[in-house]
């Protein structure tokens, strides 16, 4: 019977295997292990620790592990795990615990919850000087060891600097935590090509980013999160290094006002019909529309109140008539306290991977073969109103953006002026 080890994201791993009780038996004693029904997988935190317990307690079956997983444990001297019978043994230096990400309980059915910085300061200060090195997260590139360079600069102090930095600026978590992504992987590329721990080597990065194929919105991304770090956080004066991507333009996917109502009605959870029918009714931002709360309703002014959207910017917009008498519907079965579409834990709202999921089972149930995500839903909310002749102006304040040439997309992808013009071959 043969285990596949891979990574879910930056901390957990995924086990998945042909249903046995005695490997289901045997993970159960790991510990810090999370089933996960809709991926049909069960998760294990991505420590060192948890790494060691699975060779130890699977060690009766045959483990494969994922070839980008094999290669960061590599990094960290944890070789030849896949099909070994015995673990390696660290110093103490490599055996390493997740206390820098707080560990807390899955949000939704099948997501991850988000590290809180402030949770990575409390357990990062909370640990003894003398544990300090046992305590660190496997993903940790400042763990990686080499005879032939010194360690990057990149370790739980200057993180916490990069964190601290990033706050006091006022950015978001979802920004810090990519932020914090994108350094660890330049440490991890420092290291991997044994060269000094600084700015200079960004154009080189950015070339392997390009023949890895990263899009230029993630090249761009890790080039303003490095140049943070190297200029706000480390002062450094060198400014010559931050070459950006020019962004491609693409042209957002839009459903037509057909295929839209097929997929607003081809789902029967009230909760998950009632959340598609928000986000398309108003236009709002996935973010946006799982962190509504039962007082951001304003049924008697037909109105939704945006708290903190995109650019810390609160807004108004629509609440129409149709998606109040299924939202409606949703509340009086549900009743739903504080969050309008709650999570697991009533105390937490839904999390945006759960809507997304909803989104692509409501895609596939009606069957449209469109390379759509749930941002769809806004994207063709505003070419519908463009198209039935709503000014651009007030559309660009319905979706909350901050210059209008950002709406002026929508416009490219309008087909009411283009049905009009007939081909050469149609005259």
């Amino acid at each position: 019977m043969s285990i596949l080890v891979k990574k879910f994201d930056e901390q957990w791993l995924a086990l998945t295997f042909p249903y046995c009780k005695e490997i289901v038996a045997q993970i159960r004693l790991i510990a810090d292990r999370r089933w996960m029904p809709l991926h049909r997988c069960w998760l294990v935190p991505y420590t060192v620790t948890a790494v060691l317990q699975i060779e130890q307690e699977l060690s009766g079956f045959k483990l494969t592990f994922e070839e980008q997983l094999q290669q960061e444990l590599d990094l960290l001297n944890i070789t030849d795990l896949a099909g070994s019978t015995e673990a390696k043994k660290l110093s103490k230096s490599q055996q390493v615990s997740n206390s820098a990400y707080k560990e807390e309980p899955l949000q939704d059915e099948h997501i991850l919850p988000l590290a809180r910085p402030n949770d990575i300061r409390a357990s990062e200060s909370k640990a003894p000087p003398d544990k300090e090195a046992s305590h660190s997260s496997l993903s940790r590139p400042n763990e990686i060891n080499s005879a032939n360079h010194a360690a990057p600069k990149w370790d739980a102090i200057e993180r916490q600097r990069m964190i601290d930095a990033l706050m006091l600026r006022g950015y978001s978590r979802k920004t810090i935590r990519s932020y914090v992504s994108h350094l660890q992987q330049y440490c991890q590329f420092v290291s991997r090509k044994h060269v000094a721990w600084n700015s200079k080597h960004i154009p080189t990065y950015t070339l392997e980013l390009t023949e890895r194929g990263c899009s230029s919105s993630y090249i761009n991304q890790s080039i303003s999160a490095l140049k943070f770090y190297f200029i706000k956080v480390l002062k450094e004066a060198d400014k010559q290094s931050y070459i950006r991507m020019k962004k491609e333009q693409k042209l957002p996917v839009v459903l037509s006002l057909h295929e839209v109502k097929r997929l607003l009605n081809a789902l029967t959870n009230p909760k998950h019909k009632a959340l598609l029918y928000m986000t398309y009714s108003a236009g709002l931002r996935v973010g946006e529309v799982v962190r509504l709360k039962m007082e951001h309703i304003d049924q008697e002014r037909s109105l939704i109140i945006i708290r903190q959207g995109k650019g810390k910017k609160d807004r108004q917009t629509l609440l129409s008539e149709a998606a109040w008498q299924v939202l409606s519907e949703y509340i009086s079965e549900e009743q739903p306290s504080l969050w309008l579409f709650p999570g697991q834990r009533q105390s937490e709202p839904l999390n945006e991977r759960s809507a997304q999921k909803i989104f692509e089972r409501a895609l596939l149930i009606a069957g449209i073969v469109k390379d759509a995500s749930i941002h769809s839903l806004r994207h063709s909310f505003a070419t519908h109103l463009l198209e039935s002749g709503i000014d651009i102006r007030y559309i660009q304040e319905l979706l909350g953006h901050q210059n209008v040439k950002t709406t002026q997309r929508y416009i490219h992808v309008s087909s009411k002026d283009i049905s009009r013009i007939k081909s050469p071959l149609d005259l």
